[in-house]
């Protein structure tokens, strides 16, 4: 087995627990067919926080083509899919434990600003280049940082959409092949 298989795999293993907790979830929603809350801003988030998931597995395939791999670039490749993880656990607890107060609170701001921050480190880890993605992650960024520290009520309707919105732009550049990274 190679370093790059190693590392994928320990990647992706960290990921399937997350993948785990989000569909248990959604599960008991949809069973209980609790309508009312599947159109919430909060599941908004889980099934967004589910697609990101589902996307870094892109970055699964990219460490493969790593030649050398340092012990810093590992632990950083690592701490994404842990952030994401963190994120993902943030938002379950949060919603077995307040099920009906819909907001989202700004600690799961930090953990989304900390993940975009992650995967625009994560290009030059895994010699990618700068482009229009990690720009889109860089918009998500910032208005993470700001609903950190400044509660809007429009921007905290808002930014559910302008994220899934940024997202799905991102998985359509990658599946077409225009963007690799």
């Amino acid at each position: 087995m190679t370093t790059n298989f190693l590392i994928a795999l320990m990647f992706v293993t960290i990921l399937t627990f997350g993948i785990a907790g989000l569909l248990t979830y959604l599960a008991d929603r949809i069973l209980d067919a609790t309508w009312r809350s599947l159109r919430s801003k909060r599941f908004q988030w889980i099934t967004l926080i589910l697609l990101i998931h589902l996307n870094f597995f892109w970055h699964s395939i990219m460490i493969m083509a790593i030649d050398q791999w340092t012990f810093a670039g590992f632990l950083y490749m690592i701490l994404g899919p842990v952030i994401l993880f963190f994120a993902a656990n943030y938002l379950l607890s949060h919603a077995r434990s307040q099920p009906d107060n819909d907001s989202i609170g700004r600690r799961f701001y930090f953990f989304f600003a900390m993940l975009e921050a992650w995967v625009i480190g994560a290009h030059p880890v895994l010699e990618q280049p700068i482009d229009t993605i990690v720009g889109l992650h860089g918009f998500l960024l910032l208005l993470s940082i700001l609903m950190c520290f400044h509660k809007s009520r429009w921007l905290e309707s808002s930014f559910p959409l302008i994220a899934w919105a940024n997202i799905v732009l991102i998985l359509v550049l990658r599946s077409s092949g225009i963007y690799a990274g």
